[in-house]
């Protein structure tokens, strides 16, 4: 015989009509413990990979220590294959960050660049639009809104390269960009392809890939990657955006290098020297944007140490110019509003300090194609 305050707890039994079920606490404790590790099991690869993105120390390493064994039983059986028939009903792909390499991972075969060693998982790429333009995907992110106008200043820290004069890109011979970066460069990506596409004489590829850069090719090797695909794409112009993930130490032979060290930024100075090289070679056009002002003023000051380095770097590579996006985002230090790209207060500025809004990714795109016009690669903008 039951209590009568059990009987909400249980179920009638319609061939037993005066007996109820009651499932045990025990019994529910299981189950619930059941669905929480095979979730575990189905996402550890995400977590795995999440885990490796972590800054260098005692919280990546136990991080790893947990997942990197339950996803070396749950890949071989395929038991992540739910997770990954989910990304693609709502991405219509999988969502990867691609990690590569390893310590050894990140070097260019450049001259004077390179260097060995080692943070968000957005892949933005395109494809050609049925009317000559390009359409961008974004995981997670697919939207497109309107053209930006262009209307503001440009600025330009290193004098144009001296070279012949570009060709005269065409409708049938188009102007090829490559937009490369991590997630920073993702609103100005895209608001540079529409622009682009609204030339009708250019088209662009953006290639931007969050929680990813330099520091650490062994969550994301650039220097393979781009040694994949720059032959192949071809590009004449190159609009390179990194440094939000980059303020992290990294391992160098076995040795950890810390952020900010002599040591690193010797290290991390080659390694952007070496892509820089590798992506001016052949006479191509490179533009490096600079990480806008952060609000946080710690890491305000390690973006710094970083934008640095490619100013820097950039005055030593020919075809390289330096584009600082701080007077054209945020003049008189941190904020999250100020003139759009047709010159109306907007915010520029993600909330959480650090990404550009779409009005922001205007802003700069207005300055790169203002610079692309007056080196001759597209017709005045009307």
């Amino acid at each position: 015989m039951t209590s009568p305050d059990m009987q909400h707890l249980r179920a009638p039994d319609p061939t037993r009509p005066n007996r109820v079920d009651v499932m045990s606490a025990g019994r529910t404790l299981a189950i619930m413990v059941l669905a929480l590790g095979l979730a575990a099991v189905f996402n550890a690869g995400r977590q795995a990979e999440r885990a490796s993105q972590q800054p260098l120390g005692a919280s990546r390493d136990r991080a790893l220590a947990i997942w990197e064994p339950i996803d070396a039983v749950a890949s071989p059986l395929g038991l992540e294959a739910p997770r990954s028939v989910l990304e693609v009903v709502r991405y219509g792909h999988t969502v990867t960050n691609g990690s590569t390499g390893g310590e050894t991972g990140g070097t260019f075969d450049v001259a004077a660049g390179g260097g060995t060693g080692q943070e968000d998982g957005a892949t933005a790429t395109t494809t050609p639009g049925g009317d000559g333009s390009t359409n961008s995907t974004v995981a997670g992110d697919p939207g497109v809104t309107t053209p930006a106008e262009t209307t503001t200043t440009v600025t330009v820290e290193t004098a144009p390269p001296t070279s012949a004069a570009p060709r005269v890109p065409t409708a049938a011979e188009p102007l090829r960009v490559s937009l490369i970066g991590d997630s920073t460069m993702i609103e100005t990506g895209k608001a540079l392809q529409r622009s682009l596409a609204d030339t009708g004489i250019a088209e662009s590829i953006l290639d931007a890939r969050a929680s990813s850069g330099f520091s650490r090719p062994d969550f994301y090797d650039w220097p393979a990657h781009l040694r994949e695909v720059i032959p192949e794409r071809n590009p004449e112009v190159v609009v390179a955006m990194f440094g939000g993930n980059d303020a992290q130490g990294f391992v160098v032979d076995g040795s950890v290098y810390e952020f900010g060290s002599a040591e690193w930024v010797t290290e991390y100075g080659n390694r952007v020297r070496g892509a820089m090289e590798y992506l001016a070679a052949d006479g191509r056009t490179v533009l490096w944007i600079s990480q806008p002002t952060m609000r946080s003023e710690s890491f305000e000051s390690k973006i710094a140490t970083i934008n640095q380095i490619y100013r820097e770097q950039a005055d030593l590579v020919p075809g390289v110019t330096y584009l600082d996006s701080r007077p054209l985002l945020s003049p008189n230090g941190y904020t999250a509003y100020g003139p759009g790209a047709d010159g109306s207060e907007r915010q520029l500025r993600a909330n959480d300090g650090i990404h550009l809004t779409d009005s922001g990714g205007q802003v700069i795109s207005a300055n790169v194609l203002a610079i692309l016009t007056e080196r001759g690669f597209l017709p005045p903008i009307p």
